[in-house]
């Protein structure tokens, strides 16, 4: 693809890129080898926060994921965001991981610091209180430790 064209797609929004993205390199259909890897990018640190956000949004339209694991998509897909100072996106983000899995103290946490960030105190002091009291329940936490361990075995 030219720069000219490669250009035009950071213009786009997420899922449309996703979609042209799919069609340009001849798969509109992913496989399950490539959800699983664009699975495991999404999951990783570091890297172009563009490439890491398309990997989260590739595995979350799959549809393979469901429950805690889906949810754990959209947080880490939150924190590239926050990575690349969309903090407004990150706050979505975070909504729809807490839409799925209410319970997530990651999700409350790193939706605080955006909130901060951003200069919603309040509203990030909330968050903040929630993500700590939920990981003093240990249930929870317990259920978001074997949630970490199922996901980095796949």
């Amino acid at each position: 693809m030219n720069k000219k064209a490669n250009a035009g797609l950071h213009s786009l929004p997420i899922a449309v890129a996703v979609v042209l993205a799919s069609a340009l390199a001849g798969c509109a259909v992913m496989s399950d080898e490539n959800v699983v890897k664009s699975h495991d990018e999404c999951l990783r640190s570091g890297g172009s926060y563009y490439a890491k956000v398309i990997d989260c949004e590739v595995a979350i339209s799959s549809h393979k994921y469901s429950g805690a694991g889906l949810a754990d998509l959209y947080v880490m897909k939150g924190v590239h965001q926050q990575e690349d100072n969309r903090h407004y996106d990150a706050i979505n983000t975070f909504k729809e991981a807490l839409a799925i899995n209410p319970s997530d103290a990651d999700a409350y946490y790193y939706r605080g610091v955006s909130e901060q960030t951003i200069g919603n105190v309040a509203d990030a002091q909330n968050d903040f209180d929630t993500a700590q009291r939920l990981r003093n329940e240990p249930d929870v936490t317990r259920a978001s430790a074997d949630n970490r361990e199922a996901m980095e075995k796949q």
